[in-house]
């Protein structure tokens, strides 16, 4: 999968507005040929993969900003991490009922999910410092001049 295509999933699954959508292909077109280029020089499908998920989040990021939607009521830097990357785990755990017949181990119906905060702070984390990476190679200039 392409990072255009990455980045079309993701404003997809976040069902943003057409204008940002336009905006993070503008963007993703900017800076496709340095971050294709970068990418490919990882021989591995899924290290490749995972760079064009992680720069197309923070380019969807940059783009919600860009668009002033963020906020409580709209979307957050939360919302479009979880678009791309799932943080629970299944676990299937045990529950120990205390009856009067005795101890007895029963399967929880559903499975548990486990949210791996740790994780997702790293996401974070690894979002701003792409954020930041993005600004720079855009001189912190969204919509240059000479592109208008």
């Amino acid at each position: 999968m392409s990072l255009i295509d990455t980045v079309h999933k993701i404003c997809h699954i976040l069902k943003l507005p057409i204008s940002a959508f336009e905006q993070a292909s503008f963007l993703t077109h900017r800076l496709s040929n340095f971050i294709e280029k970068s990418a490919l020089q990882n021989n591995e499908p899924t290290k490749i993969t995972e760079i064009y998920k992680s720069f197309a989040t923070a380019i969807v990021w940059i783009t919600l900003q860009n668009e002033e939607v963020v906020s409580v009521d709209q979307y957050s830097k939360r919302d479009v991490i979880h678009a791309v990357w799932d943080f629970c785990s299944n676990s299937n755990q045990s529950v120990k009922k205390d009856d009067a017949n005795g101890d007895e181990e029963e399967q929880d119906d559903k499975n548990s999910k486990n949210y791996n905060e740790q994780n997702y702070q790293r996401r974070v984390f690894q979002l701003e410092k792409q954020e930041m990476y993005i600004l720079r190679l855009l001189n912190f200039d969204f919509y240059p001049i000479d592109n208008l």
